[in-house]
Formats: structure tokens, C-alpha cells, sequence
């Protein structure tokens, strides 16, 4: 059921988005669902056409985050939710919507499958840190130099962090992935700047342990 809620809207021309409108005129319990009403753009949108429609068919009804979308003359809202709602480019929309949430079992599914992406895509990122991490220890404990008179991985001359580096990445599909993506990204963690970083942090991390232990002594 549909409950009155207290106008504290913004208004627009002495008139602000009324809650009632969430539920459909005929029936107090039939809330309309597709209706949006955003806080930050102080306008309404339709779900439905958002995700699923023609921004040209459904005009500003479907242009979520656009600063001149969504429907803001709320002296006409109760008329032009309507129509919306009667529109056949609303009907396409909503049918599409409701076949995807039918089909996926759950209007959940996408937010479950775009936070999976980014735990995949967290993952590759800590493995990939952690091998760039190994190497930087390893050439650090044998003090060998990092730089070479390159700094494009794969070239000549390039040094051992990048040598070492670019060896790890055939026994390591994640470190292979990166260095693969480099060519369209700017975010690499191989840059001079980046290894002292790293090389300060885990400098820190030793030093520490050294002096708990040597307070842990009696």
C-alpha cells in the first residue's frame, strides 16, 4: 500500500512532486513501480525506459542524470504521469523490464553480477600488486638494481624489475592480463615513482616488526 508522505519537496513553480502519484489513482495498492523520483535532479524518470527504452521515444522520461532529463513541471504531473504511463514507447519499455526480471528470477541480478565483475576485477588487481610487491623484495634482498636504460617493459635494456616482471607474467595469468592492458590504461604500479613507493612501504613494514620484537624481549 501506498502511504501519504509529508511534502518536504522542492518546489518548481510553487508546485513540488506529490507521493501519491506513486500509486496508481484507480487503486491505493497497485503502486506504480517505473516511477522515479530523483532527489538530486528534482525530477521525475521511469525506471523502465531508463534501463530498457529509447531515450528518443520515451523523451526525458529515460534520460536519468542528464541535467535537462526527467519531468519537473509538477503543476501538469498527475496529466503527463498518466500519459507516460498510457505511452506505447512506456508499454514496450515496461514489458522488456518485466520479461528481464521474469527471465533472471530476481530484479536483484544485475547489481549481484556487476558486483561479481568487480570482485573478478579486485582480484586480478591484488595478485597482480602482490607479484609486483615479490619482485621488488627479491631485487631488494639481493641488492641488484631496478632501473635499466628503458622504461617500456619487453625492450632491451629495460632492467631487472621489468625483465623480472615480464618473466613472472608467463607463469602468472593475472600479471600477464596486466601487462596486456597497459597499452590501453594508464594505471601500470611499474613506474619509478611507484617501485620507491613500494620499496618505502615494505622498508617501513621490516622496521616495524623489528622493533616489536625488540620490545617483545625482556
Amino acid at each position: 500500500m501506498c502511504m501519504k508522505m509529508m511534502e518536504t519537496k522542492p518546489k518548481v513553480n510553487e508546485r513540488s512532486f506529490h507521493s501519491r502519484h506513486y500509486c496508481t489513482p484507480q487503486d491505493a495498492n497497485k503502486p506504480r513501480d517505473w516511477l522515479l523520483y530523483s532527489e538530486t535532479a528534482n525530477s521525475l524518470f521511469c525506471f523502465s525506459c531508463c534501463l530498457f527504452g529509447s531515450q528518443l521515444q520515451c523523451s526525458s522520461w529515460a534520460k536519468f542524470g542528464n541535467s535537462s532529463g526527467g519531468f519537473s513541471t509538477f503543476i501538469y504531473q498527475a496529466k503527463a504521469i498518466l500519459d507516460h504511463e498510457q505511452s506505447q514507447a512506456h508499454f514496450v519499455s515496461n514489458k522488456l523490464w518485466k520479461e528481464y526480471v521474469k527471465t533472471s528470477g530476481t530484479i536483484q541480478s544485475l547489481d549481484t553480477e556487476l558486483k561479481a565483475e568487480y570482485e573478478r576485477e579486485a582480484s586480478i588487481w591484488r595478485k597482480v600488486l602482490r607479484s609486483i610487491v615479490h619482485v621488488i623484495l627479491y631485487l631488494a634482498q639481493n641488492n641488484l638494481t631496478f632501473r635499466g636504460t628503458s622504461d617500456v617493459i619487453g625492450t632491451p635494456n629495460c632492467g631487472n624489475f621489468l625483465s623480472l616482471v615480464k618473466l613472472f607474467s608467463h607463469y602468472h595469468a593475472p600479471l600477464a592480463l596486466h601487462i596486456e592492458r597497459m597499452e590501453k590504461r594508464k594505471v601500470s604500479y611499474m613506474s619509478p615513482r611507484i617501485q620507491n613507493e613500494f620499496i618505502s612501504l615494505t622498508a617501513q613494514s621490516v622496521r616495524s616488526q623489528i622493533i616489536a620484537k625488540i620490545k617483545g624481549r625482556k
